[in-house]
């Protein structure tokens, strides 16, 4: 058999806590869930030179399964922190950085609970039902 020569550091990454990607896919699980599926989100991510794009999208089954993205944020590749969020639902722009997982999580509630994510959530179900 071939001996490994990998860091086992690989291995330690497979039994991660929370990670930024980890925590918008629970988000958007839980979305679907308070809105009985009518309102549905996904989580899209992009590998750049320099770190990972993820882009939460906010999806509209009962019309056409449309999408919107309603926030991305840019991971460095090296490092799980500092995060930069892009929000502006149609227009995105620089919201804010996180320097950890209890920061980001702080942004995403501000997020989730910001009254244009609020109307965009409701004018959905509204349009769906």
């Amino acid at each position: 058999m071939t001996e490994s020569l990998w860091s086992n550091a690989i291995v330690e990454e497979l039994n991660l806590s929370e990670t930024p990607k980890m925590l918008l896919k629970e988000q958007a699980s839980v979305l679907a869930r308070l809105t009985k599926q009518i309102v549905q989100a996904d989580v899209t991510t992009t590998m750049e030179n320099d770190g990972f794009i993820h882009c939460f999208e906010v999806i509209a089954p009962a019309l056409n399964y449309s999408t919107t993205v309603a926030f991305c944020i840019f991971q460095p590749l090296q490092n799980q922190f500092p995060l930069t969020i892009y929000k502006g639902i149609g227009v995105l722009e620089v919201d804010n950085k996180c320097d950890n997982i209890d920061e980001f999580k702080s942004c995403l509630s501000n997020i989730f609970k910001s009254s244009a994510m609020v109307y965009l959530i409701k004018n959905i179900i509204q349009q769906s039902t």
